[in-house]
């Protein structure tokens, strides 16, 4: 519970919660030593019941064990005894072994066999807890006529009347009933094996000596269900578990399962079984707690386990009791859940008794507790009765009192409160009251607040009429100031004017300066190819030219062809005639050789002077082509210039453009400034004329009050 939330809960609240704490703490430390108190009781009661019990059923297994043992023990003296003394005469017959029907012994033997096998049969009736003896020697100890002699008899050989031989002795040489007191030469116990019928028995070994040599074993079958007698039976404990562990704590029996034997306390405790071991060297009965896992899932299993030791055979064995710790304390449990309901019974009981007679003690209280509540709610007239003049009643008393105190206070600051509030502040005749205490500088308070707002009207007063003086003042230099600014904007505007027309016609000489300057590109692009145009041109007639003067050449050839063609025909003719009549054919053929060579003659040499007029005129035409280059080319350099000339103009132009833009900008700045004062101007005026007719209102009402 928060400490803020107790300390505001009502006094009877509070009284209860204490008392009701208090009263807790009584009942529960009572409650508890008494539950302490039953559980160690209790606790001991059961340690002595389990460790009575436990040693019961160590004294039951030590009897059985020396029952075994006290019946090997008589069969082996009696063999080694009756061997040590047989004395067998060379007139001594021969009979049949009882035991092996096919050899035959002496006398003397067969009837030490004899004798042997009517103990074995008699101690197999009288003690049930006995399943089989069994007596094994050494190989030709015990007839030179066979090397193999070992026998047992079970419950079922009594039936039947037949002893089970072995034929080898491999057969048992290598079992813990022979082996174990071969080696060692003491009794011994085995761990828990399975016999023929599949029943779990343990074996009591027994060796025989003749003197110090070694001759064979006797060993006792123990069945593992003659062990149940140990078993508990309490419908309180039905988790109760008796279980016997050897000299090495591995389970040879236990009372509810049997797949238990043969495991080693490790395997049942885990890691727990150190603190087993580590108790059991005292060689005395202990108890412990074990927490262990559940085999079938969920919480772990803790058990309450009790030790006691098993004194046999010259060893020491261990029998164990355990039940789980719940199973032990639930009538604990119980008895502490009865006095805790006997406790919180009473405790509800003694808290309600205490409740009412605190209610009905501090009940004055909701009366004193409704006064304050009215006189904090403004209510100064309340007023409670006294019921008793206790503690509570002079409270009461004293809180009506303080009541009529407040309420004439109260009613003597509402008629000074009033006079001011109507404008009187002469109080000082009203205020009559005694004023006590800490309403003292209620008194101070109101006095002074009287003198300093009847000092502060008049200081109102005096500087409302300054104000508005001031006032009228401020008026006339706004108004001035409205006009002035009013002419400026009137000039910023005209001039705004014309500086945009400025910047309008410098945007159309830009633009006719871009068109000057696209057409002197276009021109420059125009003349550049006309000069290719004409380098083209000059190539050509180069041409030409070379060709004509080809073609002279081969005209010359051609000339001298048709000359010496002339010449020949001309020699063709003289030697026709020559011939006669027969080369008259010949000269026929000859002169229009001729002819055709004078004609072809003439041909070139028209063809030779058209040549000569055409190279004539092509080097005219390459003198006019180089003029026009020469011409283009400074065409082109005069375009050239134009263009940059145009392009510096625009330059320059668009600076010009943009500082005009600047000035425009800066103008308008200038002309929002000037409207923004002609507009203050205005706003000065205007609060200048309202503070001027504020003063005068202020005037009037100071002069409402008294002072």
């Amino acid at each position: 519970m928060n400490l803020n939330n107790f300390y505001n809960k009502r006094l009877e609240q509070k009284l209860s919660i204490v008392i009701i704490c208090i009263t807790m703490v009584i009942i529960f430390t009572s409650l508890t030593f008494s539950s302490v108190r039953n559980v160690i009781n209790m606790s001991n009661l059961l340690d002595d019941k389990f460790a009575t019990s436990i040693q019961l059923n160590s004294k039951l297994i030590e009897a059985k064990f020396e029952t075994a043992e006290h019946i090997g023990q008589n069969l082996a003296t009696y063999i080694s005894s009756s061997l040590a003394e047989l004395v067998i005469s060379d007139t001594s017959s021969a009979v049949l072994s009882e035991i092996y029907p096919s050899n035959y012994l002496p006398i003397e033997l067969s009837n030490i066999e004899r004798v042997l096998i009517n103990n074995m049969w008699t101690y197999m009736q009288d003690d049930a807890m006995i399943t089989a003896i069994g007596v094994y020697f050494e190989p030709y100890k015990f007839t030179q006529s066979r090397e193999t002699y070992g026998f047992f008899t079970t419950k079922t050989n009594l039936q039947s009347g037949f002893l089970d031989i072995h034929q080898e002795y491999n057969e048992y040489a290598y079992e813990d009933y022979y082996l174990l007191p071969k080696t060692t030469g003491m009794p011994s116990i085995t761990e828990p094996w399975e016999d023929d019928y599949g029943d779990l028995v343990v074996s009591v070994s027994i060796p025989i000596f003749k003197e110090s040599l070694f001759l064979g074993v006797v060993a006792v079958d123990m069945s593992l269900v003659a062990f149940d007698d140990i078993i508990i039976v309490n419908d309180d404990f039905p988790t109760i578990v008796s279980s016997i562990l050897d000299n090495n704590f591995n389970m040879i029996y236990d009372s509810h399962s049997t797949y238990k034997v043969g495991l080693s306390i490790d395997d049942l405790l885990g890691e727990q079984s150190n603190n087993v071991i580590q108790m059991s060297q005292s060689g005395n009965g202990f108890n412990l707690r074990t927490i262990t896992p559940n085999p079938e899932g969920g919480q772990n299993l803790m058990y309450e386990r009790y030790f006691y030791p098993v004194e046999t055979l010259d060893t020491i064995w261990w029998t164990h009791l355990g039940v789980k710790t719940k199973d032990i304390y639930k009538d604990i449990l119980g008895a502490i859940a009865f006095d805790v309901v006997s406790g919180l019974t009473s405790l509800i009981i003694s808290n309600i008794i205490i409740a009412v007679i605190i209610k009905k003690m501090l009940a004055p209280l909701k009366g004193l507790n409704q006064v304050a509540t009215n006189i904090t709610s403004g209510n100064l007239s309340a007023q409670t009765e006294i019921i008793h003049f206790d503690d509570i009643g002079q409270m009461i008393q004293s809180f009506n009192d303080m009541s009529k105190y407040l309420q004439n206070i109260i009613a003597e600051i509402n008629t000074a409160l009033t006079l001011m509030s109507d404008g009187n502040f002469i109080i000082e005749d009203k205020i009559t009251a005694q004023y006590k205490g800490d309403f003292t500088v209620i008194k101070t308070s109101m006095l002074d607040i009287s003198t300093k707002l009847r000092h502060t009207l008049d200081t109102i007063n005096y500087s409302a009429s300054e104000v508005n003086q001031q006032a009228e003042g401020i008026a006339s230099s706004a108004n001035a100031l409205v006009m002035s600014t009013t002419d400026q904007a009137k000039i910023l505007s005209e001039f705004t004017n014309t500086i945009d027309n400025m910047t309008t016609t410098f945007a159309n000489m830009n633009i006719k300066i871009n068109e000057n300057t696209a057409i002197g590109n276009n021109t420059q692009a125009i003349s550049v190819d006309g000069q290719l145009a004409m380098n083209e041109m000059i190539e050509a007639m180069i041409a030409i030219a070379e060709s004509s003067r080809t073609i002279s050449t081969v005209l010359t050839t051609i000339d001298s062809i048709a000359s010496q063609t002339n010449l020949l025909a001309l020699n063709a003719s003289i030697e026709a005639a020559r011939a006669g009549d027969a080369g008259r054919g010949f000269s026929v053929v000859a002169n229009e050789i001729r002819d055709l060579a004078n004609r072809s003659s003439e041909t070139v040499k028209e063809i030779e002077d058209i040549i000569k007029v055409s190279l004539s005129d092509v080097e005219k035409g390459q003198n006019v082509v180089k003029q026009t280059e020469n011409i283009l080319s400074q065409l082109s350099s005069a375009v050239n210039n134009t263009v940059v000339v145009s392009s510096e103009l625009l330059t320059m132009s668009t600076e010009q453009q943009n500082n005009v833009n600047d000035l425009v900008a800066n103008v308008q700045h200038i002309s929002e400034s000037v409207t923004k004062n002609a507009s203050s101007a205005q706003d000065n005026t205007n609060v200048s004329e309202k503070l001027s007719n504020q003063s005068q209102h202020l005037e009037t009402l100071v002069k409402q009050f008294k002072f």
